[in-house]
């Protein structure tokens, strides 16, 4: 097999496929950033000081999870309702008793 030496073209499906996955990425972008606004709100609710975009960060590595999902966001809400909950419990405790 010889060298390809003709000039370098992209098909008409292919360049079809390419537009349509840029419109989906746009898509994806603004769904993302949706979700996120959301999420720094209901995060807000429970601690005011919490962040999103820190709350998705990897700590390791210092960027943002770009994978967002179900079960992340009820995990860093429950573990927030959970620390206010235990909070509570502390601030309503008679002085000088303590649990267990």
């Amino acid at each position: 097999m010889g060298l390809k030496i003709q000039e370098p073209s992209v098909p008409d499906d292919i360049q079809e496929k390419i537009r349509q996955l840029h419109e989906t990425l746009e898509e994806a972008q603004e769904l993302y950033n949706e979700i996120l606004d959301w999420y720094d709100h209901e995060l807000k609710t429970y601690d005011p000081s919490v962040n999103a975009l820190m709350e998705l960060s990897d700590p390791g590595t210092g960027c943002v999870v770009e994978g967002i999902s179900y079960h992340s966001i009820m995990e860093g809400l429950s573990i927030l309702q959970t620390s206010n909950e235990t909070d509570q419990k502390l601030i309503c405790q008679p002085a000088g008793k303590h649990d267990g």
